[in-house]
Order: structure tokens, then sequence, then C-alpha cells
């Protein structure tokens, strides 16, 4: 019986003991999960690397002002949401100023650039490259004289700074030198094709001609070397004075691709002629004291300054904005030539065609093309040939011939792929007027550029309101073109109306028709190409459709994501025990402990007495 009885007391014993321990680890558990949720973040956060690779200044004297833009990249593989950004400018006082800030979603795709323009010459300075933000600063805009530009996320911590200087006495290794008018501040990259980013400045950048949505890597010529085995310490050199590197000077072949001989207006020939030329090779090539000579006695020069690079596979143009170079419109002769005078690649052109680029296709023949595409691939649209002269007729046979029914000249090129109405705003909110401010938006969905010369658009309740594409009208590949009521005599009616595309043969090749026009909003295609009313106007840009809040089914589309209500909820964050709770666990706990344990407590009370006593 008694080892009956000392059973029992060992069982109840270990019983007490595993209660006990559940009970604390029921408490630990509780703690544990209210420290989890207070100190982790609901939702994985994107790290800010955005980074500045390319910025163009105001240049000093004629030609060069406001010829400016900054250009943005992601290195990231998300996406990074711009929302709440902002671009600032520090001038040379240190005052700052918001050039831009980011009101609405906007996401920059991994390995992706984002250009911004002064807006005053968004449309004539390279017009090639869409704008995806603008920004004004005064009349004469960003100082090339000093300054920098700032990236801001939105909790308004500094991501990247670009600060240029010309004045010797303030140059540092955290300031470029030598931003002149026409050149820009560019990004290095190595020769595996990734930007270069140790924060230093004068490390990271160097001064080129512009090359906006590209970057301009080194060639392995210009790699550092490694002197980590050197026997003795050297004294550090500055960068200017280093010598020069031991390998030779990779002299790979270029070509001369596109010519922009004779703008026509609102393009000038002081400022908008051009010479491109590319590189087709895998690595980028040193032009430094390369030469351009043009002209009927190629008496036009323009040599590449010091740390010129191009690219592999990429194309870089010099403009008359920016040099001394000038195409004779009757024709001449357009040579490279390497900096040992050897000439690499030479054109010769007849009398140029107005608003026409003398290009190389991709056969490597050259022909004239109504489509310039200044520092991208080119885009072959031959230019419609002209009209035949028309034979003198009798005065009978010309009255007889005006009874006839007249019909719209056609164009005399092969009717091309649809292109597609796009966006209509029919009622700007004021301070927007209908007078200035409404628009029809076309969409060119295919790869490539679309003459949409004698297109015409109607409008109205009646279609009474036309316009007509003049000669040379390109819309490039998945590109935007938009009429406006300011330069045309097009009417978007309130009430509701019908707007039509047709082609220039006549046949109508898109329509769409709104009821009544929802004041501020405008009619848009989403991604599905089904027309709604948004009350974000995209002017030129990939719609994006926010409902009003009355409508119960929405959907948003944000650089080419959507998202509509019917989506999966997010799982709801465990929320954490009321502190209270956790006390009263805690406390009863420890009386529980107590009272299971008073008698082996009382026990080890007595036998400490007890040898204390006896001591």
């Amino acid at each position: 019986m008694l080892v009956l009885a000392n059973y029992y007391r060992t069982i109840v014993l270990m019983i007490k003991r595993a209660m006990t321990l559940l009970l604390a680890t029921t408490l630990c558990i509780a703690t544990s999960s209210t420290a989890f949720a207070e100190d982790t973040p609901q939702s994985k956060p994107t790290e800010n690397n955005v980074i500045i690779t390319e910025l163009q200044t105001n240049g000093e004297g004629t030609g060069t002002t406001l010829q400016e833009f900054i250009e943005l990249y992601n290195p990231l593989s998300e996406p990074v949401n711009m929302l709440g950004w902002s671009v600032v400018y520090k001038n040379s006082t240190g005052k700052e100023t918001v050039l831009h800030t980011f009101t609405e979603p906007f996401l920059l795709l991994p390995s992706s650039y984002m250009i911004g323009k002064n807006e005053f010459t968004v449309e004539s300075y390279l017009p090639d490259v869409l704008a995806d933000f603008t920004y004004s600063y005064g009349s004469s805009g960003l100082a090339a004289t000093a300054g920098s530009v700032m990236i801001k996320n939105q909790t308004d911590i500094v991501v990247d700074e670009l600060a240029w200087v010309n004045t010797m006495s303030f140059i540092d290794n955290n300031t470029l030198n030598g931003l002149i008018g026409g050149m820009s501040a560019q990004r290095k990259c190595d020769a595996e094709q990734y930007f270069i980013d140790t924060n230093t400045v004068v490390n990271d950048y160097f001064i080129g001609l512009p090359t906006p949505l590209s970057a301009t890597c080194l060639s392995p010529s210009e790699d550092t070397q490694d002197n980590s085995q050197t026997d003795t310490i050297e004294p550090l050199v500055p960068v200017e004075q280093k010598p020069p590197a031991t390998a030779p000077r990779m002299r790979l072949p270029l070509l001369i691709n596109e010519l922009f001989i004779d703008p026509i207006a609102p393009l000038t020939d002081s400022k908008d002629e051009f010479v491109e030329i590319t590189n087709h090779n895998e690595t980028a090539v040193d032009i430094s004291g390369y030469t351009i000579t043009a002209g009927t006695t190629t008496k036009y020069k323009y040599t590449f300054p010091s740390g010129s690079i191009i690219g592999p596979n990429g194309y870089l143009s010099i403009t008359s904005a920016a040099t001394t170079i000038a195409l004779t419109n009757s024709g001449g002769t357009v040579q490279l030539a390497d900096d040992l005078g050897t000439v690499v690649d030479s054109v010769q052109y007849t009398a140029a065609v107005p608003g026409a680029a003398w290009a190389r296709n991709n056969a490597g023949t050259w022909q004239w093309t109504t489509a310039p595409t200044n520092g991208s691939a080119n885009v072959i649209i031959p230019p419609p040939p002209p009209q035949a002269k028309t034979k003198k007729t009798s005065a009978s046979a010309a009255k007889k011939k005006s009874t006839k029914k007249t019909t719209k000249k056609k164009t005399n090129f092969s009717v091309a792929p649809p292109i597609q109405i796009n966006e209509v705003f029919p009622d700007p909110k004021s301070p927007q007027t209908d007078a200035k401010d409404e628009f029809i938006e076309l969409y060119n969905p295919h790869p490539t550029a679309i003459n949409i010369t004698d297109y015409t658009i109607s409008a109205g309740a009646t279609r009474k309101y036309t316009y007509t594409f003049p000669e040379g009208s390109v819309i490039l590949p998945q590109s935007y073109i938009v009429v406006g009521s300011d330069s045309t005599s097009l009417s978007l009616t309130n009430s509701g109306a019908t707007v039509q595309l047709i082609n220039n043969f006549d046949k109508e090749i898109d329509t769409v028709t709104y009821d009544k026009a929802i004041s501020g909003q405008s009619y848009a295609r989403d991604d599905f190409g089904k027309w709604q009313w948004t009350s974000t106007v995209t002017k030129n840009e990939k719609n994006i459709i926010t409902a009003s809040a009355s409508k119960k089914s929405s959907k948003t589309s944000v650089a080419g994501i959507v998202a509509g209500t019917d989506s999966k909820p997010l799982a709801p964050a465990p929320q954490p025990l009321p502190t209270w709770v956790l006390a009263m666990l805690g406390f009863g706990a420890v009386c529980y402990a107590a009272y299971e344990y008073r008698f082996e407590a009382r026990n080890i009370f007595y036998k400490f007495k007890a040898h204390s006593t006896a001591r």
C-alpha cells in the first residue's frame, strides 16, 4: 500500500508540473505574439534605390536655353511605386525647390527609365523622348553654373543626389565640374552593364553629349586595375594625373546612321538638324577625339571631347543647337573619322526632302523617311511620291468636269494597319475650358510607325466638326497622338456625340459614341477595350481608369497593372492579446504554481530554518 501511495503521489506531482508548464508556455506564446505583431511590418517594404542616371541643365548661351532633362532609373528586380516621391532642385545658395511630386500612383518598372523635362520645351527639345513628368523652374531652367538635383522618397528621405558646379574653388569628390551648355552628366556603368554607384559623384558620372534612355558602359581598357599585390605603397594620385591604361585603345567600327537635314516649322535648321552614329558592337566604344565633318566641302567640323562614349548597340547624336555642324539642304557629304584621322564611315545625300531624314534601313541602304528617330532605331516610312502635274483642258471640258462631284484627294500610299481612338475629353472643368482643353487621343498599338497623312477625325452630334491630318503626319510605334480644341476646329458636344476616325481612303477604322459627358472626366478605353468614364485624364499617356466612388465595380490601371474590386482581399494581420488579459494570465500562473507547490515550499523553508539553527 505504501508503494501504491508513493506511485499515486508521484503521478499527481507530474500532472501538476505538466499543467504549470502548459500555463507558462501559453503565457510565453501570447507574449511573443504580441511582440511580433508590434515589431514586424504588415507588408514587405520596397527598397528605396531609384537613382539619377543622366541630367542636362540649362545651357549657357544661344541655342541651349532650357535644353534640359532629368533621367531616373530603377535598378531593382521589383517595380517601385513613385506615389509621394519628389524631385527637388537645390540652387547654389542651398535653397530647395520641389520640381515635381508624384501625386498619383506611378510604377517605375524594373530596369526601366523615367524622363522629366522642362514644361517650356517638352515638345520641342528631344521630341522623340516622351516625358513621364514635367517641371518648371523660373524662366531660365536649372542653372549650369551650380546646383544639385535630389530624389526624395515618400518619407522625405534623400535617395540619390547629383551636384555640379563650374567654379573650381568649390569642387570636391561629390561635385561634378564641366556641365556646360549642350552636354549632360551621365552615370557610368561597368563592363557587365551594371550602373556604378559608389556615392561619389566624380567616380559615378562623366560629362558627354546627351544620350537619354541609354547607358554608357566602360570599355575593357577603362576598367579599374587591381593593385592589391603591389610590394610598395605608392602615394595617391589625382584621377587627372593617373598614367593611361597599358591596354591598347579599342577602335571598333562605327556607322553613320541618320541625317536630319531640312527640318520644317516649328523645327529650325539652327537647332534641330542632327547627325546620328550607331555602335553595332557588343562593346562600348570610346569616341574621344573622333570627328564629324559635313557640308558640300566638309567645312563644318565637330570633334568629340574627352570622355565621350557610345554604349554597346547604342546611338549618339549631335545637333546643330549644341555644335557648329550644319547640313546643306541642296546636298552634301558627312564623314566620321577616328582620333587618328582614319575615315570610319562616309555618306552622301542629294537635295533634302523637307521634314524627312536620310536614314539607313535594315538592309544597310539609305533612303528618305518621314519619321526621324533621333537617338533610336530608324523607322523607314517613305514620303509620298510627288503628285503628277495635270494637263491643261479646254474651257468646255473644264466646265463639263466641274459638274462632276468632287472627291477628297487621296494620298498615294498603301493602307496601313488600323490605329484606334483611345481617349476623349469632352467637358473640361474650370480653370480648363472647352475652347482650349478638349482633346481626342489616338493610339498606335503596332510595332511599326504609321503615316496618317489625310486621316480624318469627325466629331459632334452630327459629326460636323472635322480635322484632317496634314502631309508628313506620323504616329510612332505604340505611341499616342493628340488633337486638341486649342489648335483645331474640333468641338466635342457635352450632351453626347460620336467620334469617328477615317483613313486616307475614306474607310472608317474606329468609332466611339458617348452619352452626356461628366465634367472634368474623360471617356477612355481600358486594358480590355471597354470604354468608361475616368476622373484621371491621361493626355498622351496610358489610360488610368479611376471610376467615381458611387460606382460599385471599378478597375484601376497603373503602368500596365490592373486591379479590380473583385480581387481577393488580403488576410488581416493577427491582432495581439490585450495587455490586461496577459496580466491576468501571468498572475493566475503565479498563483496556481504557489498553491500547487505550497507543501514543497514549506518543507524547503523548514529545512533552511533548521539548517540555520544548527549552525
